[in-house]
């Protein structure tokens, strides 16, 4: 996985180009052949196309299962916390109330099941959210289900590489280990490819990007639904050496005051923003989340991006 993100973000903006080829280049030695080739090659380039299609469309399903994965994970997690103050319960009673509401509201719903997935969704969640979810847009091949097969090694060894420093607090543990053991998740013939992968962390050069993380609902309570009118100190600003760069960021600042300046990574064409309050909306995706926009320069154009949009849009300098 962590060869896999790295060369993905060395890719990201290097497109494909299909040429075609030249007919001086191809000389057919009878007519048969010119015949030949006018009927299989439309065929064939049609295919690859179609298998083109098909690959991409698998790779943004994964990418979408394992955001949405994300998603109930972390409203799981603000349920319980809420049945636990409002309800004066532990956590594995509260844990079990959430599992009612949910099956209550759709009876077909094993409660096997329903375990299983919710411990699966935890296990990618307290990936993501230790190596920022702006990692998922670069990952290809991995499903949701191999991320969740990983054990806590594997991901303590994906946290270290994304991470140039980790306290003790930030090393991962395993939420998931505390949910109801109805059943045992089985372990496919990905788990070998992930143990691969994991063994070139220390092979790999890229610079890591910095911690981000899907705004938390628990944030919001139903004391503070009143807007936020509050606005963070902006650190200074440290300027890259690419004059372009400058430009391209101050412009951002004054196109779209609703974000600031958060940090910078040691990669120096990138930078990270933050919505300033909570009713700022993202000028990527147009919604409301305090983190994970993310600037990043590259050969005189800048892309403003977001774990919501991660196309983004193209500031002109």
């Amino acid at each position: 996985m962590i060869q896999e993100v790295n060369s993905s973000m060395k890719e990201k903006h290097f497109l494909p180009v299909v040429t075609e080829i030249s007919a001086n280049q191809v000389r057919p030695n009878s007519l048969a052949e010119i015949d030949e080739e006018r009927a299989v090659l439309p065929d064939i380039i049609n295919l690859y196309e179609t298998a083109c299609g098909a690959e991409k469309k698998a790779i943004e399903a994964n990418r979408e299962e394992t955001l949405r994965w994300c998603s109930y994970a972390r409203e799981f997690k603000r349920m319980y916390k809420d049945f636990m103050v409002n309800n004066k319960v532990g956590e594995k009673k509260a844990k079990g109330q959430v599992y009612d509401f949910i099956i209550k509201q759709l009876p077909d719903t094993k409660r096997k099941t329903l375990c299983r997935q919710t411990q699966k969704a935890l296990r990618i969640d307290d990936l993501f959210e230790k190596i920022g979810m702006d990692k998922l847009q670069y990952i290809k091949t991995y499903s949701a289900d191999t991320i969740s097969k990983f054990t806590v090694p594997q991901i303590q060894t994906i946290i270290d590489h994304f991470t140039e420093k980790r306290s003790q607090s930030e090393q991962f543990t395993d939420e998931a280990e505390d949910e109801e053991q109805d059943d045992e998740v089985p372990e496919g013939s990905d788990q070998n490819n992930a143990l691969e992968v994991l063994s070139l962390a220390k092979l790999t050069s890229t610079a890591p990007i910095p911690l981000a993380h899907i705004p938390n609902s628990s944030d919001d309570t139903s004391s503070s639904k009143k807007l936020d009118t509050k606005v963070e100190v902006v650190p200074p600003i440290p300027q890259p050496n690419n004059p372009t760069h400058v430009q391209a960021r101050n412009k951002v600042l004054k196109l779209y005051p609703d974000i600031s300046f958060h940090s910078k990574p040691s990669d120096e064409s990138e930078d990270v923003y933050r919505c300033r309050t909570k009713s700022s909306i993202c000028p990527s995706c147009k919604t409301n989340h305090k983190e994970n926009i993310v600037g990043r320069y590259w050969e005189g154009s800048y892309l403003l991006s977001c774990m919501y949009k991660m196309k983004g849009l193209e500031v002109v300098v």
